[in-house]
């Protein structure tokens, strides 16, 4: 049996206080990118976390949920949206990916590369499950 592995980061958005942000995500075993010119971060897990390149799920060395996508609410001036996008594979057998966009109010919207199956399904008239799946 093979490990997922994977890949991910955020686009560029703006924080409220950078001292608490920078620590927060510190504390995740999150890396990340600035652009001083704009005032903008961008985030992505390090090497070092319980997913295997994909978003943490659990805060390092304690057995505490990471919360990360509602936890950046506290953290979003007014305005800003963080997505944060992750896609891997076990092998090349089972090919994953997805999308989470939350705003400063704590409004989530996120999406799924297997949500693919039901969106031809509709579109095109047929049944999802004459679709062949991408795996194995």
């Amino acid at each position: 049996m093979a490990n997922w592995r994977g890949t991910a980061r955020s686009n560029y958005f703006r924080v409220k206080d950078e001292a608490t942000f920078l620590a927060w995500v510190k504390a995740r075993n999150i890396q990340v990118w600035t652009r001083p010119q704009t005032d903008t971060f961008a985030i992505a897990p390090t090497a070092h976390n319980d997913a295997e390149g994909g978003w943490p799920t659990t805060l390092p060395n304690v057995d505490e949920p990471a919360n990360l996508v509602l936890g950046l609410t506290d953290h979003l001036k007014e305005g800003e949206i963080a997505i944060l996008v992750g896609v891997g594979a076990e092998k090349q057998a089972y090919v994953s990916g997805n999308a989470t966009a939350v705003n400063h109010r704590g409004d989530v919207v996120a999406v799924d590369l297997d949500g693919i199956y039901e969106l031809v399904a509709d579109r095109m008239g047929v049944k999802s499950d004459s679709l062949s799946r991408v795996e194995g």
